[in-house]
């Protein structure tokens, strides 16, 4: 009798061990490693959470995972690995970066359905791959001095810089005010700048009846609109322009400064373009890499 309750008990379980077995199958194989279905789903999970993810989407997912595989074994092979301070040291920038403590990034991941534990194993294989790739491809990175004087040639009109306006301004506004009052008063602001007195005296006297104004910082013309474009293009510095009116207000402006269109010359922006092709040239090398390390493994993938 034991024996026959106990293969009706193996009986049982084989269907649910069957069924876990489906549940978490080999979607890819990756040399001696593996992928499987259960981190191919967490993995989308991650990727579009609360969403499901078409096949050209899982395969795109499977793809990356297949990559991170690859990488994570040439670590291995060449000892290169990823310490806990390291991970620390990324976890505080994140916070530094963008302005949160840590119980607030916690609960930012929880809303994503993302632990923090999962959070810190995802920044360590994104140092990981940064090392990696840094270490096998950094010393194809060349840039010469030809080419960065070709690109400059060739791309010349991006480094124009157009004219600049530095203005201060001055506003009555209109909204509940009688609009002839409003315009005595600027027109008693615009007589008194035109008369020397500075600025900052004339501002504090027609703030005394409600107006608002100080600096405007540094504009380009295309900033402004049509009408403030128009009564300061040809202003000179140190003038005050005619009342402007809108619907809002009254205004005046005072150009304290221009600055000519110019166009940056090449030593100005010679490290700039450096970096710019040594990125380009990294982002094609690390690609051909991979692709390399793809080419010299055993891969197959089972969707």
């Amino acid at each position: 009798m034991r024996k026959e309750w106990l293969l009706l008990l193996l009986c049982l379980l084989l269907p649910v061990y069957a069924f876990a077995l489906e549940l978490n199958r080999v979607v890819a194989v990756i040399n001696n490693d593996a992928v499987t279905s259960i981190q191919l789903d967490k993995a989308l999970a991650a990727a579009e959470p609360g969403t499901t993810p078409a096949i050209d989407e899982r395969r795109q997912v499977l793809e990356r995972l297949i990559e991170e595989s690859l990488m994570r074994q040439r670590a291995e092979e060449i000892g290169l690995t990823v310490s806990d301070d390291e991970v620390e040291a990324a976890v505080q920038d994140v916070l530094r970066q963008n302005r949160l403590t840590k119980e607030q990034l916690d609960v930012a991941l929880a809303q994503q359905g993302i632990t923090p534990d999962d959070y810190r194993q995802s920044l360590r294989r994104q140092i990981l791959r940064f090392k990696l790739v840094g270490r096998e491809v950094q010393g194809l990175i060349e840039v010469s001095s030809r080419e960065i004087q070709d690109y400059y040639a060739a791309n010349s009109t991006a480094y124009r810089e157009a004219a600049s306006i530095t203005l201060r301004h001055i506003s009555f506004p209109l909204a509940g005010q009688d609009a002839q009052v409003q315009k005595e008063r600027g027109d008693a602001a615009l007589a008194a700048l035109r008369a020397g007195t500075d600025f900052a005296t004339v501002l504090e006297t027609a703030r005394q009846d409600g107006a608002d104004g100080g600096d405007m910082g540094e504009l380009y013309l295309e900033d402004l609109t049509p009408a403030f474009a128009a009564a300061v293009r040809d202003l000179p510095v140190g003038e005050s322009s005619e009342l402007i009116a809108n619907e809002q207000a009254l205004h005046l402006l005072i150009v304290t400064a221009r600055t000519p269109a110019k166009v940056r010359t090449l030593d100005e922006v010679r490290e700039e373009i450096r970096n710019q092709l040594a990125e380009q040239k990294r982002s094609t090398a690390a690609k051909d890499w991979l692709e390399g390390l793809k080419k010299r493994a055993h891969i197959e993938m089972k969707l």
